[in-house]
């Protein structure tokens, strides 16, 4: 790590000065700076065209339910393109415009994905699948389609509610039953002559 740094922060600023006095002894200095603002300038309007399309892409991975993987490592790529391409400089712009190529990009995160993954240091799981945002749609309108009534509730516990109902039932005097209507209009017409309410014949 620490000589990564060195390499960044004090070899790179040396190689692009003596990069930039060649090229300004041999172009002049004028059309040198003009030419480290004019990649500057395309590289960061390239940067931010690619940026729009990896989030929609990362949006779409994270909608299907999957990590996106290759859009977080392609959107580091283009930060740390643009932090080249900002630097003035050459050797920071061939930088920064290498990781711009989306094919550059792909070789480098399938290098490191299978060195991560022959050291063990990277593990995959399944991903579970779940409905499409039309499925889900159909479910919600389905869901809330149905009969709201609003009013009040109270819990009752099973012991209040056994006590309830012997308290009701005690409150109340017993009652013989009473018999069906159809029984007792059968029983009206009924021309039995041994019923006690009808008169005898001879009378």
């Amino acid at each position: 790590m620490a000589i990564m740094l060195i390499v960044v922060f004090i070899l790179v600023p040396i190689a692009e000065l003596v990069v930039l006095i060649r090229i300004g002894e041999t172009i002049g200095a004028w059309p040198t700076v003009g030419f480290v603002v004019l990649t500057a300038v395309v590289g960061v309007s390239l940067v931010r065209l690619q940026g729009v399309a990896i989030l929609i892409s990362a949006q779409r991975e994270l909608e299907a339910n999957r990590f996106p993987m290759a859009a977080m490592f392609d959107g580091a790529c283009l930060v740390l393109a643009g932090a080249c391409l900002i630097v003035p400089g050459f050797i920071t712009d061939a930088v920064g415009f290498l990781l711009l190529v989306p094919v550059l990009r792909r070789w480098l995160r399938n290098t490191m994905e299978s060195r991560l993954n022959a050291t063990g240091r990277i593990k995959r799981w399944p991903s579970q699948d779940r409905p499409s945002d039309g499925a889900g749609a159909d479910r919600s309108r389905r869901r809330g389609s149905g009969i709201i009534i609003e009013g009040e509730y109270a819990e009752i516990s099973p012991d209040e509610d056994r006590e309830g109902g012997s308290e009701h039932a005690k409150s109340e005097p017993d009652r013989p039953p009473r018999p069906p209507a159809s029984s007792q209009a059968a029983s009206d017409d009924d021309p039995s002559p041994w019923r006690k309410d009808r008169p005898e014949r001879g009378q």
